[in-house]
């Protein structure tokens, strides 16, 4: 805790594990394969990627669920998925809401203005569309700007549901 002014700052440090139960290469965890309807979320929203995304980014190396084990070359973009557990909304549907967290990183040399570029190309691929089963809402932009490991950096939460029938 140190005093900076009228306000008060508090430096955190969180222990980070990196868990290595999924390769970048499209495998879904463990856990997950018990239940057929979310791989099929998480390998729409990867072929998603790769379809519509991948393209307009050529260069940016995308990574789900975990950061990279290895020291890795900017532009890269970590994607976190992550859903909430599912819920009646009439007899015999179920809805599951989730969002991905699309954590951008450029170099600073490349400018800010390729960082928004980047931005586009996903905004683009994702906003108010469908694949296969999984409705995407419109995305957020959150945070945007310098980053602590020396990059630009943007936040991008792409909200979406879809809806299996439990019949």
């Amino acid at each position: 805790l140190e005093r900076q002014g009228a306000s008060f700052t508090v430096k955190v440090v969180v222990p980070w594990k990196l868990c290595q139960n999924y390769t970048n290469g499209g495998q879904i965890t463990p856990a997950l394969q018990s239940q057929p309807d979310m791989v099929e979320c998480y390998t729409e929203i990867r072929k998603a990627w790769r379809d519509y995304v991948q393209p307009g980014l050529p260069g940016v190396s995308a990574y789900f669920d975990n950061a990279p084990t290895e020291e890795v070359d900017m532009p890269l973009c970590m994607n976190m998925i992550s859903t909430l557990p599912p819920f009646a909304i009439e007899m015999g549907t179920l809805r599951t809401e989730g969002r991905v967290i699309c954590a951008l990183h450029f170099p600073p040399g490349t400018g800010f203005s390729a960082l928004w570029d980047a931005i586009d190309v996903i905004v683009e691929a994702f906003d108010s569309k469908t694949y296969g089963n999984i409705k995407f809402k419109t995305p957020v932009i959150g945070r945007t700007g310098r980053s602590d490991i020396n990059s630009w950096q943007a936040s991008i939460r792409l909200p979406f549901h879809f809806e299996v029938n439990d019949l």
